[in-house]
């Protein structure tokens, strides 16, 4: 589990170095993890988005997009977002999930109905 605490909320550099240090050592665990014999093994990779949206929206989201794509392509990334919203934003949270991030799939929370759902998997 990667605990944020950011000093400053708006101090760039900051959380520009502290986002860089976190995908260094995901991409450190990472390779260690593909060192052994995990991949032929591996039925996905599963990021948790909400750590990586703590570290805001520009560094956050850049960092998980170069963690996923670190991920060797013959592995699916199940993106755990647990999105469940309206229709037109539940359409929102699924282009930026997998057009933009690159997800196979989503873990979603479907208590507002199919119109929540239906975006992810159609």
């Amino acid at each position: 589990m990667i605990t944020v605490n950011l000093v400053k909320k708006n101090d760039v550099m900051l959380r520009l170095h502290f986002c860089q240090k976190v995908y260094d050592d995901l991409k450190s665990s990472f390779t260690l993890f593909l060192r052994g014999d995990a991949v032929p093994h591996a039925a996905a990779y599963k990021p948790n988005a909400a750590f990586f949206e703590a570290l805001g929206v520009n560094l956050g989201v850049s960092t998980l997009y170069r963690v996923i794509k670190s991920i060797p392509p013959e592995i699916p990334v199940l993106l755990d977002v647990k999105r469940g919203d309206i229709g037109s934003t539940a359409s929102a949270y699924a282009e930026a999930c997998y057009d933009h991030l690159g997800a196979h799939g989503v873990t979603l929370s479907p208590l507002m109905g199919w119109d929540s759902v239906k975006p992810f998997v159609t």
